[in-house]
């Protein structure tokens, strides 16, 4: 009783943190917008379009990791649990065996993607400086280091809460 209330008051933290974060989340769009805007105004086509592409992206790829990091830490674990377990079948272990380095390389090539989303952020901040400001660009940086950074805390911060909830159901359950 007392473990699931415990539990439970950090659920209540953790979807009070999750909020702030949505708004975090909104105002960094807001500002990406903002800045969209004025290049859409500013820029030439070719030129708002890489921008464009590029916070997409960006945003893509940091998903893409994301997923790739749980999905392989799920597996790692399975991997672990099955391996202490001697009874355990064969075929069960070399399939989790197969899909982890599967999954490492996946999160590889994810990495190689995201080393040339980066160093297209240098041709990206290239062309911006022929439009934003010095003020605009340190928004822009900003905007791109803080969408990185709200992803993956949002994602951790759901994460969290699963296993808050996954836990409350094991304990009313039993």
């Amino acid at each position: 009783e007392e473990l699931m209330s415990s539990i439970k008051k950090k659920l209540d933290i953790l979807l009070e943190e999750k909020a702030a974060l949505q708004e975090e989340l909104k105002q960094n769009d807001e500002l990406g917008n903002k800045l969209s805007v004025k290049l859409r105004k500013t820029a030439q086509q070719n030129e708002w379009k890489k921008f464009s592409n590029h916070v997409e992206e960006l945003e893509k790829i940091s998903n893409l990791l994301l997923s790739l990091s749980g999905r392989l830490a799920r597996t790692k674990n399975a991997l672990l649990f099955l391996s202490s377990d001697a009874s355990s079948e064969e075929k069960v272990f070399w399939d989790l065996e197969s899909k982890y380095k599967r999954l490492s390389q996946q999160y590889e090539e994810a990495l190689h993607l995201q080393k040339n989303i980066n160093n297209r952020n240098h041709q990206v901040l290239f062309y911006l400086q022929k439009y934003l400001s010095k003020d605009e660009l340190a928004d822009y940086n900003h905007f791109i280091k803080m969408k990185v950074k709200l992803l993956v805390d949002y994602k951790e911060l759901i994460e969290k809460i699963k296993l808050g909830d996954e836990q409350l159901k094991a304990l009313t359950s039993s």
